[in-house]
């Protein structure tokens, strides 16, 4: 079966699904084998299983969308000991967090979206494995579906539709670029090095060998530098037609473990510092920040902004772009002029969120653009996006993306 028919056929077995509130699960696979099975509560998907790198694949959406869940996930012993023919473990941190989402520990639109992605990857999958399968006159997939009742199960509600439409059009762009032949979910490995080094500049090697180390698959070196998958992939194909780099599949991830460490002290905790002439508003960031062990300043008179940043020497700077005297653009221009400065990440944030506002932002050497009103889910995942893990972990080092741990609470007011 071609992949645009079984993404078709998908699509149309979800409305069915969905007229006829049907609870179960859709085992999509050969006739041998199921590779994934899409679970429906009331006619509605609720959660994905892919037989191929689950936790990874799960890990990498948390990653993006729920950074702060993480430790939540991966936190549960008795769980993570059930025997893994009951339920595998990224089913496992789906219905933990799902609990916490129905707590109201946890943001519910962070986590449907990472649902949503992972929808969409497994989907993607379907349509890539049933192309393989016509094209090279393999029996098609199947669709079984099989009528189960959840007992004492906690579900999210997620996009389903949208899902399935950005599905199908990620494949037809994966086609149109001529890489129906390559999979996502291999990871590239320089094969001759000495060749490649020839065709690039040595920091462009160095950067591109530090990725392409046949540990990381397409899909994760994607989510790492926080590139499109496809763009990405159309650079590194070219390489591997002239057998410079290679292919090799990985195996999942272990189940994610969160390191157990000494707390850091105060002194060793990442310094943020927001600008803003909003008392509310400062006071709300600092709430966010602290709870989550950040050491927090905050200036709210933009004219002391620059000798006060010197003196403090933040990791990040949050900045409010509507100020009397001197403006967000104004003083993250001024910032970026001072060489202390110019590689500290610097967030806009702004009530005005409008395309020339972001562009502006950009042109001005903003590292990212928030818009109001100030929410921990946004604010947390900014912080995590552009503070180095080591940074993260207590030490100084130069901004980039970053993993996730537990930091010291220190509060001090400018």
């Amino acid at each position: 079966m071609p992949s645009q028919a079984i993404i078709q056929v998908l699509d149309e077995k979800i409305q069915i699904h969905k007229q006829n509130q049907f609870t179960g699960i859709v085992h999509i696979g050969t006739a041998k084998s199921p590779y994934w099975s899409i679970y429906f509560h009331l006619g509605r998907i609720v959660w994905a299983h892919s037989q191929l790198h689950p936790v990874r694949r799960w890990y990498r959406q948390l990653v993006k969308h729920c950074p702060q869940a993480i430790k939540a996930a991966t936190t549960g012993s008795d769980a993570q000991n059930q025997a893994k023919d009951q339920i595998n473990y990224a089913d496992l941190c789906y219905s933990k967090l799902v609990n916490d989402v129905h707590e109201g520990v946890l943001d519910r639109i962070a986590l449907a979206k990472a649902v949503e992605d992972y929808l969409c990857e497994v989907l993607f999958d379907v349509a890539h494995q049933s192309s393989l399968l016509f094209l090279y006159a393999r029996p098609p997939l199947t669709l079984i579906d099989v009528e189960k009742r959840f007992s004492n199960s906690l579900f999210l509600f997620v996009r389903s539709e949208q899902a399935c439409q950005q599905a199908q059009y990620d494949w037809q762009a994966w086609q149109r670029a001529g890489l129906s032949k390559c999979f996502p979910n291999l990871a590239p490995v320089i094969r001759q090095p000495e060749a490649l080094k020839q065709c690039m500049s040595k920091p462009i090697y160095e950067h591109f060998s530090s990725h392409i180390n046949g540990g990381q698959t397409f899909r994760d070196i994607a989510a790492h530098l926080n590139q499109p998958l496809l763009p990405l992939t159309r650079q590194i194909v070219p390489y591997i037609s002239k057998g410079m780099i290679g292919l090799v599949r990985v195996d999942d991830l272990g189940e994610v473990q969160v390191p157990t460490e000494t707390k850091p002290s105060v002194a060793d905790a990442p310094l943020i510092i927001y600008i803003d002439d909003s008392p509310r508003d400062s006071k709300l960031m600092g709430e966010i920040l602290q709870d989550a062990g950040f050491r927090f300043h905050t200036i709210q008179e933009s004219t002391h902004a620059l000798p006060l940043l010197i003196e403090h020497k933040p990791q990040l700077i949050f900045l409010d772009l509507i100020m009397p005297v001197a403006n967000g653009y104004e003083i993250c221009s001024q910032l970026r002029r001072v060489s202390l400065f110019k590689d500290i990440p610097i967030v806009i944030v702004t009530s005005n969120d409008t395309l020339s506002d972001r562009v502006r932002a950009k042109m001005v050497g903003a590292s990212g653009f928030l818009s109001k009103p100030i929410r921990r889910e946004k604010i947390l995942q900014a912080v995590h996006k552009l503070l180095h893990p080591r940074e993260l972990g207590g030490t100084q080092s130069k901004p980039a993306n970053a993993d996730r741990t537990s930091l010291a609470k220190a509060s001090v007011n400018l």
